[in-house]
């Protein structure tokens, strides 16, 4: 074969519609890869999860304590719950006011399964005492199992109805803890070929918030409301002192003093316009709207006797005595407020546990009627009509009513015009502490 020595080879030409084609080509399908990809990631993102594990891992953990632990586990129903203050107790039964729940007096504990250890169990008493139960405001946040020790041996807690419920504590150091009650195995097992769980598990779900649109305290200063007549309550009055001036200048005071450490507080009242408390737009309603999770209400009063005099601050027959305590061992030991003459057998002077009336209820109008279902709200004679719509509510507000003293009595009268300052201070720290946010200091 002759190669000719003036063959020159044809250029070789790019198609470039071609081209174009397959770049077109690879780019759908790379998009319809990523696009299958990520439809698989949302898929398993809508499953439940818990401690910011995906839906698989959720189900893994859950299938491994129904394998491990739950399967050879005893149960107990819950039926009911309610909350006072930051105190959430739970009831075996419908909580009825008037009747003894079997969980009451009986220990429950608490595990967080995202932890490591399933040992780490935190042990709440479910007492009496309104304010003692679990304290929801110190959980670390998580997934909790709940457990109840009765007649020496251990229970999970389980609901044949669904719960989803939340409930949040007041505002500390800037965050707020929030609490899912949280009872739904059809939810969990949604989607599973096998069923994750076998009984309806009762779980706390403890995350933290960093703001919500509610308050954390009620301060309600006495008076300026209206008399039966329709005309303006000032409330006790001597010489040219008012007691509706008196408190509003304190509620103030006391209001500033908690809002330095970052608390949220709720005034019933301006000192210009009366307000009811027991009306449908009237203090308490308001007070239960802000929702607040304790209630303080100021006093400054008249007496024509001379043994009335002094510091006296209540509390309910359902709480213990310790946010009345912290209060007043602030006010006598900061400045020289003198308590009261009287004294109840129970309590440190200037500390007292309202009177009970037909041994059931507050014999203090707004310490039961602030407390929700816990106190007996909107069940006692006329206030089954004032307070109805607050007979069934399962959070209240865990209140105190603190009468400063006698403007009759001439130690009082001085000691509050003198030292205003120091009394609303001491008020305000006795609070903190109770709330356990340094007020001491």
């Amino acid at each position: 074969m002759k190669i000719d020595p003036n063959y020159v080879p044809k250029e070789r030409r790019i198609n470039y519609k071609v081209v174009l084609l397959l770049i077109v080509l690879a780019l759908g399908l790379s998009t319809f890869i990523f696009y299958r990809y990520t439809q698989s990631l949302n898929k398993e993102d809508l499953g439940f999860k818990i401690c910011e594990l995906s839906s698989k891992e959720t189900t893994q953990r859950l299938s491994n304590l129904q394998e491990t632990v739950y399967n050879e586990a005893k149960f107990i129903e819950m039926k009911d719950y309610n909350v006072y203050g930051e105190t959430l107790k739970l009831y075996h039964e419908d909580f009825d006011f008037l009747n003894h729940d079997i969980f009451i007096g009986n220990t429950v504990f608490l595990n967080n399964i995202c932890g490591l250890s399933v040992d780490e169990k935190i042990p709440y008493l479910l007492s009496h005492e309104a304010d003692i139960g679990i304290q929801f405001a110190k959980l670390e946040d998580g997934f909790y199992e709940v457990e109840i020790l009765k007649d020496f041996d251990f229970h999970y807690l389980i609901s044949t109805a669904n719960f989803d419920e939340v409930i949040t504590a007041i505002k500390r150091d800037g965050v707020i803890k929030q609490v899912r009650i949280f009872a739904n195995k059809d939810l969990i097992n949604q989607n599973q070929e096998t069923p994750i769980l076998i009984e309806n598990m009762l779980y706390l779900e403890v995350s933290t918030l960093e703001s919500n649109d509610l308050y954390d305290i009620v301060i309600d200063p006495a008076a300026l409301n209206f008399h039966d007549n329709g005309m303006t309550n000032y409330g006790h009055f001597y010489g040219d002192i008012y007691e509706a001036d008196e408190t509003y200048k304190m509620a103030v005071a006391v209001k500033e003093n908690l809002e330095a450490k970052g608390l949220r507080v709720y005034l019933t009242r301006d000192n210009e316009n009366p307000i009811d408390y027991y009306s449908e737009t009237g203090r308490i309603v308001n007070a239960y709207n802000s929702g607040a999770k304790y209630y303080v209400h100021l006093r400054f009063e008249s007496s024509g006797s001379s043994i009335d005099k002094g510091l006296s601050i209540l509390y309910s027959n359902k709480s213990s005595n310790r946010f009345a305590t912290n209060i007043a061992k602030q006010l006598i030991n900061q400045t020289q407020i003198q308590t009261s003459p009287y004294l109840d057998g129970i309590n440190m002077a200037g500390v007292y546990q309202t009177s009970l009336i037909d041994n059931m209820y507050d014999y203090n109008d707004l310490i039961r009627e602030v407390g929700g279902n816990t106190t007996g709200a909107g069940n006692y004679d006329i206030f089954s009509n004032l307070m109805a719509m607050h007979q069934d509510v399962k959070e209240g507000m865990y209140g105190v009513d603190i009468l400063y003293g006698y403007m009759t009595d001439t130690e009082d009268y001085n000691h509050w015009i003198e030292n205003f300052d120091a009394i609303a201070k001491a008020t305000a720290e006795g609070i903190l502490i109770q709330l356990e946010l340094n007020g001491g200091e």
